[in-house]
């Protein structure tokens, strides 16, 4: 975190003086709003983000015309940003808008068209639209594999995000037919401790997790773990994830005490690189939370689900999918402690939130 901080003031520094000398919509000075903008990002700044590419997207429009690239990727930097926000239907509408533009000047095969409906089926997959994420990613599968060829790494990965989509839509025998051929042409291809190899390895346990078959799914998990420590450090994201997934697969085992074990590192960790309101961490605490509800230790549930429920208001807003999701949660705490009516309160909030965004 203490990084992001230290860019923020650079880009900050540097935007100014670009603003100052050069005028508010020079290509430079726009580079470097949308430089900031992704600093705003990666710390967990939505607003902040948006804002600021909403101004990029707008002058390059009148600047370079709409279908200019350097306006297309701002238009799909925006579209990304209002995923994040939950805002899915402004980021569908935005991405269709790029991929329609690029399939027409670029076509349907080239590299930035397969990024443009790669990022168009993130989205879907944020809606649960399963059905068109599948549409998408066999589409690029396809592609890059009459491109490429099946063993390029792209390749791979294209059909590692196609597993996964079939993991979500219950197809678990093609989710594993086409994790165990990414796993092992990755381990031939790249070698076992290789950052993909270790990715596929964990993708295939969470896989395994999943079928019911723990056991399997927690020795790739470990080794996956183990091989992330050593190479890339106990403190780096793709760590941090595994025991994540780890922990999953140990609260199925009903192994609660490991699971807390690994929770609370990784929420330590998070908490002093991140800080304590970026979206990873809140996850981190809602695992936690979720654990402790498990082993019956309400009011130490109760604590972290107020303090996640009260971080994504401020950030999030309280209509924001994951805001709903940790009220109803914590509506759930106080009926298993016999909170009736803070329960009955919170419920009532959500279901009327939610009825207000379908109409």
């Amino acid at each position: 975190m203490r990084k992001w901080l230290d860019a923020e003031k650079l880009e900050v520094q540097v935007l100014q003086a670009r603003e100052r000398i050069l005028g508010n919509e020079h290509q430079y000075t726009l580079m470097s709003k949308s430089d900031l903008a992704l600093t705003h990002a990666k710390m967990g700044s939505w607003p902040d983000t948006a804002r600021l590419q909403v101004r990029v997207l707008e002058a390059r429009e009148r600047i370079l015309r709409t279908e200019h690239p350097d306006t297309l990727t701002s238009r799909n930097h925006l579209a990304n940003t209002h995923s994040s926000m939950g805002r899915w239907p402004d980021a569908e509408r935005l991405h269709i808008q790029v991929l329609e533009v690029r399939e027409r000047i670029l076509g349907t095969e080239h590299k930035y068209t397969q990024t443009s409906r790669i990022d168009l089926a993130q989205t879907f997959s944020n809606m649960g639209r399963w059905h068109d994420v599948e549409t998408l990613q066999v589409h690029v599968l396809k592609s890059r594999e009459s491109v490429l060829g099946t063993k390029h790494q792209y390749t791979l990965t294209a059909r590692s995000h196609l597993a996964q989509t079939y993991s979500h839509m219950g197809r678990w025998p093609d989710a594993e037919r086409l994790q165990v051929q990414v796993l092992e042409a990755r381990e031939r291809i790249l070698g076992t401790e290789h950052p993909d190899t270790m990715i596929s390895r964990n993708d295939l346990g969470n896989t395994y997790s999943t079928m019911g078959k723990w056991p399997d799914a927690a020795i790739l998990q470990v080794q996956a773990l183990e091989a992330r420590e050593t190479v890339l450090g106990k403190e780096q994201p793709d760590t941090l994830m595994s025991q994540n997934d780890l922990v999953n697969t140990y609260s199925k085992l009903g192994k609660w005490a490991d699971a807390e074990i690994l929770l609370v590192q990784v929420l330590e960790v998070r908490e002093r690189i991140l800080g304590t309101e970026h979206p990873y961490t809140l996850v981190s605490s809602n695992d936690l939370v979720n654990t402790y509800l498990k082993m019956g230790r309400w009011s130490e549930a109760e604590r972290l689900h107020i303090q996640v429920l009260e971080a994504r208001e401020r950030i999030l807003g309280t209509e924001h999918p994951h805001t709903l999701t940790s009220r109803n949660d914590l509506a759930k705490t106080y009926f298993n402690m016999g909170k009736w009516l803070d329960a009955e309160r919170l419920q009532v909030q959500v279901w009327e939130c939610r009825e207000s965004l379908w109409e």
